[in-house]
């Protein structure tokens, strides 16, 4: 069970007894188990969902990059041979 601490006037440690973690305004300790718990909870995966490389966003982006790229360049090639004309 997490715990509360706050740092007391002569700098140490002193135990919070009957405040809970939601409310504690110092330091929580919390145990191995609760640790590993929060360590493998759902905000990784989440994470690494958001920031990993993901190949099929990215050809898509450079296609559509070089397919604008084409079309604005044949626009502006007729825009030209129109401006001549």
């Amino acid at each position: 069970m997490a715990k509360c601490f706050h740092i007391s006037g002569d700098t140490t440690l002193r135990h919070s007894a009957n405040v809970l973690a939601e409310d504690c305004e110092g330091l929580i300790v919390i145990t191995r188990d609760e640790y590993l718990e929060f360590a493998n909870t759902n905000l990784v995966s989440i994470l690494q969902s958001l920031f990993e490389f993901d190949l099929a966003v990215f050809t898509q982006v450079c296609g559509m990059g070089f397919l604008l790229f084409l079309v604005s360049h044949g626009a502006g090639n007729v825009a030209r041979w129109l401006g001549r004309a």
